[in-house]
């Protein structure tokens, strides 16, 4: 599941700040509670601190399955990133990144994921000490975890991302709740969630967000606007959306993975319309994806 180990340096610093998702207490080296004694596993050397039972079991399964030739060779295929950022997004990230720097020594930047998509590999590869937990289907992870039931120390984060992934988790209000709780007061978090998207990633595909429910979401959980805007814009959506109907109309899985590497490319180009639409009023009517920057209160 990991395609390698994460530094050192980003290790060091996520077990200064890893703990049990159940009592909040510190784990021991063998990855056991020091207060509730709770036994957590690893996989490949990549602890799992997850006390729900059926995702645990559900690491395990796609741990241990090894990936086919076919699976090889689709990963091996050049594809650019599904949705091409607006440069409002694109100037925040780099922004809020100079401002709560990974590398600093008392400093936490968690991402939640592995970032796999190009853009953030590109931006978070100046940086060594960035901690990523989650349960990606590619890339690395400092820890398995539940966005729903953080392994993480309260008051213990500076800086939290999270890219496309609170639309798949089946409780958000939950999972909002555990960003302001293992945030450090004055901390920020950073989350870009879809509006306009075709259903993915079934069966763990539950919402999507209009602009202001986005702010509403964090706002009923403590936490203060910063910024919000466009993340991806209206012709993005309307790509997506095409490809992925024409995709689906076929009913060969070989058939369709190969028409998605030629329309993603043939459609592509048409996505970077964007930057100008993304800074239209209008475009939050038909936007891909939204971001939304918080900040829990000092």
């Amino acid at each position: 599941m990991s395609d390698r180990l994460p530094s050192e340096e980003s290790q060091i610093k996520f077990l200064k700040i890893l703990c049990c998702p159940d009592c909040y207490n510190s784990l021991s080296e063998d990855n056991e509670c020091k207060s509730c004694l709770k036994v957590y596993p690893e996989y490949g050397g990549v602890v799992a601190p997850i006390s729900d039972t059926i995702l645990q079991k559900e690491i395990k399964h796609t741990f241990i399955l090894k990936k086919t030739l076919k699976d090889k060779i689709k990963n091996n295929i050049p594809m650019p990133d599904e949705r091409v950022w607006s440069p409002k997004a694109k100037k925040l990230i780099k922004r809020i990144l100079i401002e709560k720097n990974p590398d600093s020594p008392n400093t936490y930047v968690v991402n939640m994921g592995s970032g796999v998509e190009s853009f953030y590999k590109k931006i978070f590869s100046s940086f060594k000490s960035l901690i990523r937990i989650g349960i990606p289907h590619s890339g690395y992870v400092n820890a398995y975890g539940d966005a729903m039931a953080l392994p993480l120390k309260s008051d213990s984060v500076d800086l939290f991302i999270s890219s496309s992934v609170i639309e798949h988790l089946s409780n958000p209000e939950k999972a909002v709740s555990e960003l302001f709780r293992t945030i450090k007061p004055g901390g920020l978090v950073y989350a870009e969630i879809p509006f306009i998207g075709a259903y993915h990633m079934a069966p763990n595909d539950y919402q999507r967000y209009t602009i202001s429910g986005i702010e509403a979401l964090f706002s009923r959980h403590g936490f203060f606007l910063e910024n919000k805007g466009i993340c991806s814009g209206p012709v993005t959506a309307l790509v997506l959306l095409i490809q992925h109907a024409i995709v689906e109309a076929m009913p060969i899985g070989s058939v369709q993975f190969l028409l998605r590497v030629i329309l993603t490319w043939v459609f592509h180009p048409l996505k970077y319309l964007d930057y100008f639409f993304s800074r239209l009023k209008w475009g939050e009517y038909l936007a891909c994806n939204f971001f939304y920057l918080g900040r829990k209160p000092a």
